[in-house]
């Protein structure tokens, strides 16, 4: 057989003109048949327990009256069941039938004395649960109330379509109006339909339709990151809200004539408008609506006069266009939707009908919650539902529709009075003020497209509710005095002022020394000259990156300190990187001169290597000769420091990008101060706290605890080298030297808290006041852990990146709630500025996903040596100012905060879901007896 698929210019009304039905089933139509694709979804739904599946799929409407007469309603509407074998099905073991026996319909009449009454049995009809396999799927009962008639109408959407209400509505009335009207025998049912299309799915169409969706496969996007209530998996009996909302003529009459200059349909342009508004509200670029339309004219237009359920749809995919003009935009999502509704016929390519094929793995899920039926085919009055029997009729008095595994669905039609937009969603699901700003943006980007110049103009930006601005602005509202100092200048002026000369200012648990402010300041003093002398001696005349390899103590510091004094910026390297790194970091560093630890000098290919491409100087054989007085000769004393600012350069800090090839982050005295200051002045830091000095320097955690500890006169307290992952050795050191400060990544806090735990309780001899939890998700358990020991101490989780100037963000954790999954990431630092924003640089609403960006004063210079991914990165936005791209997921929480997510990298795609492995990573570490856990793809052939 040969089928021509044939559709009109806008591709509404699309069939196969030429299609003869050669062979009828009239004989056999009450034999045993297939489901329809929809039927199928549904009976799928309900055998896997799908989310959002315990509700029937129904319609339930409440007419008013002042007079029916009864006996001529229930005889009427009896003949419909005579005439429309649809309404005697019943469903069993994946089939449906028409009965050829059934019982005539009683129309069950209840007269109330309340209305109290009345609203049960509202209820209990709309809260049944049709039962497949037995008639009738539908409700007719008539109510008498306050000298009213209201006639209850509930059908189950598994046997018919809106238009076959219609059919109904249209035909029970004729009978009603004229009891001895006797209609034409139908010819045609819908076995015939069926089987036709099981014909079509044999022939090249089908072919021709599996590779176009084959195709498109890989583009699919299955979930949705709307702000939700609740999981829709918790949801046990959804109950739908309904509301509806009108455009006016005098908008929709210019719209519509701009639609047809330009050769798009209305259900096109409905469909598109809708995926961009929820692109935004889900912080998604793209995502799948599903298309519902009647697939009764697909094959021949005689089907046309059958009551039965005819529905077909697709899924859409939106690939946001808004840099497009909006005539383009349009043009470019009516071919789609063209291409895909003429595929769509073929339902054995639909990707809900191969859904059991590829998505084995996720059938708990829902496919698409989010569906759209266009009723365009005709022009209402004021309802699509309209059913007036006779002149008593007064209204719809209520009307009440659901369908399972649905988030919201949105019915689109016509009345005498505009566009009607019908909105269905799930109460449970969405805060009211939520889905009121969903539906309100929707509208008002009809309405602020109908004057602008679709040619040239673009679609408006979309904008974030009032009362979400205002959050926003409140969470970015803290400041302080900017300081003009550098990182070395503000512990060095603190020694004249406050006395602080012979105050310890680092202590060595390695070498046991210990070292006093005024040392560091007058070797630092001439160890910066010396680096002077070396750069005069290789002709280096700017300034520039000076490479540190120690390991911990004393030396880091005095070393990253001379560097800072001499002008230059340090670079701390990592003693445990292999020789390649360090060659690769140094050499993108554009390094002449590094400084390295006597032990590190000693290790013989580390020396070899070293000494071949750079100026190396001996840390140890430096601080020896200073302690020797040899190198305090007049000749140093003509040197003069330089007069370094705060908007200099302090460090250069290498980090391990996307792509595995380190980046060096370029931060100012003036951004790494300016956080320094806000934890200092924020937990009133003295020269009386000590802290442990536990991160690499090659970490910007240690930018805080050298340069935080000294800028108030503090004593950092350096532990082992050998030890620095023993948490035995942290416990002596914490109480040794009495620390009151803990500024680690998480993991480390919860070792500590381990050991605390085997000692049997000696934390009482701890004076730890502060826990600075910083570089991981924070296990939710931990917090309240650290509690029981240290009842007194503050908890505070930081946030950010090293683009950041060490942190950008902070909470203090005063409690954890129960139904907590994370912990709170924060507000801004003072000076600093947190946002999140979508895929077009707009503010994410309250509660919707995006990329967290960073802002303010402790925005890095750059990214050292590489302007390409500078520019990739950093930009200037037109109201935020200079923001930097973090990388990271968030959205923000109604208290005010930002709720961490995850990385855009850790996300990955399966089946169409995107999944977060560090969410998973963080639950599994909640586990008894999971300390660390990594999540991996594993990829089945």
């Amino acid at each position: 057989m040969n089928y021509e698929v044939k559709m009109n210019n806008l591709g509404q009304n699309f069939y196969n003109k030429n299609r003869i039905i050669n062979q009828l089933y009239s004989e056999n139509k009450f034999e045993v048949f297939s489901l329809n694709k929809m039927q199928k979804e549904h009976f799928f739904a309900k055998i896997y327990d799908k989310e959002l599946c315990s509700t029937s799929n129904s319609i339930y409407i409440e007419y008013k009256y002042s007079y029916l007469d009864l006996e001529n309603l229930e005889i009427s509407f009896n003949k419909l069941i005579d005439r429309h074998l649809a309404l005697r099905t019943i469903f069993f073991d994946n089939h449906q039938i028409f009965l050829r026996d059934y019982n005539y319909y009683k129309i069950k009449i209840y007269t109330h004395e309340s209305e109290e009454k009345f609203l049960q049995l509202r209820k209990s009809i709309i809260e049944k649960d049709f039962q497949s396999n037995e008639f009738p799927s539908f409700d007719l009962f008539v109510s008498k109330i306050n000298d009213s008639i209201i006639l209850h109408l509930n059908f189950n959407n598994l046997i018919l379509d809106i238009k076959s209400i219609e059919i109904l509505f249209h035909e029970w009335t004729q009978l009603y109006l004229n009891p001895n009207l006797v209609f034409d025998d139908l010819d045609t049912f819908f076995l015939d339909y069926q089987k036709q299309k099981n014909d079509i799915d044999k022939s090249n169409l089908y072919l021709q339709a599996k590779d176009y969706w084959e195709k498109k496969f890989d583009d699919y996007v299955f979930d949705f990151n709307l702000p939700l209530k609740c999981k829709p998996s918790l949801i046990k009996k959804p109950n739908f809200l309904s509301n509806k909302i009108l455009i006016n003529n005098d908008i929709w009459n210019v719209l519509k004539n701009k639609l047809n200059t330009i050769g798009v349909s209305k259900s096109a342009f409905i469909l598109d408008i809708l995926s961009s508004t929820l692109s935004y509200w889900s912080g998604q670029s793209k995502l799948g609506i599903q298309l519902n339309f009647s697939g009764r004219n697909q094959i021949n237009q005689k089907f046309n006069q059958l009551v039965e359920n005819f529905s077909n749809s697709f899924i859409y995919i939106y690939d946001d266009k808004s840099k497009e003009s909006i005539n383009n935009r349009l043009v470019k999502t009516q071919n789609i939707y063209s291409n895909d509704l003429k595929y769509s016929f073929i339902e054995k390519n639909n990707f809900q009908s191969i859904e059991n094929n590829i998505l084995k793995n996720l059938i708990d899920k829902i496919i698409s919650p989010i569906k759209l039926t266009c009723l365009f085919d005709n022009t209402y009055k004021n309802n699509y539902l309209e059913f007036s029997l006779n002149e008593f009729f007064q209204e719809i008095q209520f009307s009440y529709s659901q369908t399972s595994q649905t988030w919201i669905d949105l019915k689109t039609f016509e009345s005498e009075d505009g566009l009607v937009l019908e909105w269905n969603f799930v109460e449970q699901l969405f805060d009211t003020n939520v889905i009121q700003e969903i539906m309100n943006s929707f509208s008002n980007e009809l309405i602020n497209i109908t004057n602008l110049d679709w040619e040239c103009e673009y679609f408006p930006k979309y904008l974030i509710p009032n009362n979400d601005l205002v959050l926003i602005n409140s969470a970015n509202d803290m400041f302080q005095e900017i300081s003009e100092d550098t990182l070395f200048g503000k512990f060095e002026k603190l020694i004249t002022k406050e006395l602080l000369g012979n105050h310890i200012s680092v202590i060595d648990a390695s070498t046991f020394k210990q070292y006093t402010y005024q040392q560091l300041k007058d070797e630092s003093e001439i160890f910066s000259k010396i680096l002077i002398q070396y750069n005069k001696k290789s002709n280096i005349t700017h300034k520039g990156l000076i490479g540190i390899l120690s390991e911990k103590g004393y030396s880091q510091v005095i070393s990253a300190v001379s560097i800072m004094k001499s002008g230059n910026a340090y670079l701390p390297l990592h003693i445990d990187w292999p020789i390649g790194r360090l060659i690769e970091v140094l050499d993108q560093g554009n390094v002449k001169i590094l400084l390295i630890s006597r032990t590190q000098f000693e290790i013989e290919n580390i020396r070899e290597i070293l000494l071949k491409k750079y100026e190396i100087i001996v840390i140890e054989d430096i601080l020896s000769n200073i302690y020797r007085s040899i190198l305090s000769s007049e000749d140093l004393k003509e040197f003069h420091l330089p007069d370094v600012k705060a908007d200099d350069i302090a460090y250069v800090i290498f980090t391990s990008g996307s792509t595995g090839k380190p980046k060096g982050v370029t931060i100012s005295h003036k951004g790494a101060l300016n956080t320094i200051d806000a934890i200092n002045n924020n937990f009133s830091i003295t020269n009386k706290d000590k802290i442990l000095a536990l991160s690499e320097l090659s970490f910007d955690l240690s930018v805080y605890d050298i340069f935080g500890t000294l800028s108030v006169g503090g004593t950092i307290v350096f532990p082992d080298q050998n030890q620095t992952k023993d948490p035995r050795h942290w416990l002596q050191l914490l109480k040794k030297y009495q620390i009151s400060i803990w500024n680690t990544v998480p993991q480390l806090a919860s070792l500590l808290i381990d050991e605390i735990s085997y000692e049997k309780d000696q934390s009482n001899l701890i004076p730890l006041r502060l826990f600075l939890l910083s570089g991981d998700w924070i296990p939710v358990k931990l917090p309240m852990k650290i509690k029981e020991y240290f009842n007194k101490s503050i908890v505070t989780s930081l946030g950010g990146a090293t683009e950041g100037s060490i942190w950008s963000c902070w909470y203090e954790i005063k409690k954890v709630e129960e139904d907590w999954s994370s912990i709170p990431y924060g507000i801004a630092m003072p000076n600093q500025k947190m946002f999140i924003l979508n895929h077009n640089s707009e503010h994410c609403p309250v509660g919707v996903i995006g990329e967290i960006h960073i802002g303010g004063v402790g925005v890095a210079l750059n990214y050292w040596g590489n302007m390409e991914l500078t520019n990739e990165r950093f930009f200037e936005h037109e109201q935020l100012g200079r923001l930097y791209k973090t990388g990271d997921l968030g959205c923000w929480q109604k208290n005010g905060t930002i709720q961490f997510i995850g990385r855009k990298d850790f996300q990955v795609k399966i089946r169409g879901y995107r999944i977060e492995l560090g969410e998973i990573e963080s639950a599994l570490t909640e586990c008894d007896g999971v300390e660390k856990c990594a999540v991996l793809i594993k990829e089945y052939e």
